[in-house]
């Protein structure tokens, strides 16, 4: 049998890899897995990621995002829009709850389900929405209920001669507090206008210990060859464990377990020495990502892993439009009547941040004495672009994905 070996350890960014998440412990010590509407609505999600990945990586270099927090506030503008402005919506989200009730209700049950790795020690993950309205505009009250009964959202009512600089620093105070100070601009000088009626902010925050943490004592200063060809000299973290690793003749996987049980990042590699990963990623859909997930089986891996941050950066009206969602956006056109009881509003624009560090920080780790008579591993190189995933093995739900083709940025 074939050996390989992985490492890491994270905060939430981009790349090509993918934070998964499932099999939480509850009370009674069974893991029943997500409620179905948990699974349904991961499925829906995770063909949404696919959607939106290519035409964020359509410029070169690393991407990070997180569709989950995307995907938390469409859908609250959607619980706002009516008619064909709330289907473009839902469609794009590849939702067909037109009325959105299962929608929301799913929401918040998949807050609560992400909730419990928080619970777990080395690990914490929660969501986080804010509405800000300036003056005397007044949202309707199912709006409001909606909001703070299935997405937790906060209120926020602001002055209507509140200068934009003074909004802007409200808002990144309240992004920065949310992301434990790793998002500090969203919003930079001149990006608000004077008079905006309405804001909503969404933020997640993400950090786990690894289950097995490298040793720092093994990083050494090692060659990674560049989507460009160009070779550059970075930290490279060693080590040798019992994971779940595929191959076939078009990718390497590696899942690399987090210390609260169901929290998983899945490292993606093109097989052989190719460094070029856009036919890997052109490849990349839920489907196909099953298929890798469910042939991987645990093996000795021995293996290396670049330290590195990824930040992403990115405004999405373009994006969302590509998807079909361009009513929305458009003055005249957009109904979002049940926001409040007019027709007076459209999106205008949607500025989106997102961060990821990986180091070799993790877990404790006991050590015992006994002979192994062990197989040549397969050596896991991860010295070229790869593809990266933190994900929810038992939904299914991809929470945060990305590419690093340079792990220095």
């Amino acid at each position: 049998m074939k050996r390989a070996s992985a490492s890491v350890m994270a905060t939430a960014v981009a790349m090509s890899w993918l934070i998964v998440a499932g099999g939480f412990p509850v009370a009674a010590g069974k893991d029943d897995g997500p409620p179905v509407e948990v699974k349904g609505l991961a499925d829906s999600l995770n063909k949404f990621t696919w959607d939106v990945y290519p035409r964020l990586r359509s410029k070169p270099g690393n991407h990070c995002f997180s569709p989950v927090a995307i995907a938390n506030s469409l859908t609250l503008v959607a619980a706002g829009a009516r008619g064909r402005t709330a289907d473009q919506l839902f469609t794009a989200l590849h939702l067909n709850d037109r009325r959105g009730e299962r929608t929301h209700e799913a929401m918040r049950q998949l807050s609560e389900w992400l909730k419990v790795y928080s619970g777990q020690a080395g690990c914490e993950l929660h969501l986080a929405v804010a509405l800000w309205t300036r003056g005397e505009r007044n949202l309707q009250p199912g709006y409001v209920e909606l909001g703070r009964k299935f997405y937790g959202a906060e209120f926020h009512r602001l002055a209507h001669d509140d200068p934009p600089e003074k909004l802007r620093q409200r808002i990144n105070q309240w992004a920065e507090r949310q992301t434990k100070g790793k998002i500090t601009q969203l919003l930079v000088d001149n990006d608000l206008d004077a008079g905006i009626p309405l804001l909503l902010t969404s933020a997640n925050y993400f950090q786990a210990n690894w289950k097995f943490p490298f040793d720092q004592r093994l990083t050494q200063q090692q060659d990674f060859v560049t989507d460009s060809g160009k070779t550059v000299r970075v930290a490279m973290m060693h080590g040798m464990f019992w994971l779940p690793y595929y191959a076939d003749e078009q990718v390497q996987l590696v899942l690399l377990p987090y210390s609260c049980t169901g929290l998983n990042m899945a490292i993606l590699m093109p097989r052989g020495n190719q460094t070029e990963l856009s036919k890997l990623e052109q490849s990349l859909q839920s489907e196909s990502l099953q298929r890798w997930l469910s042939g991987a089986q645990v093996d000795r891996v021995d293996l290396s892993l670049p330290r590195f941050q990824v930040q992403g950066s990115y405004r999405l009206e373009h994006v969302l439009a590509e998807l079909g969602c361009k009513d929305v956006f458009t003055l005249g056109v957009a109904d979002l009547s049940g926001i409040t009881g007019n027709r007076d509003l459209y999106v205008g624009r949607m500025w989106y941040k997102a961060l990821t560090t990986v180091s070799e920080q993790g877990t404790e780790a006991a050590a015992a004495t006994t002979v192994e008579f062990k197989a040549v591993p397969v050596a896991f190189r991860v010295n070229r672009p790869f593809l990266f995933l933190i994900m929810d093995i038992r939904s299914g739900l991809i929470l945060f994905a990305g590419r690093v083709v340079n792990p220095l940025g």
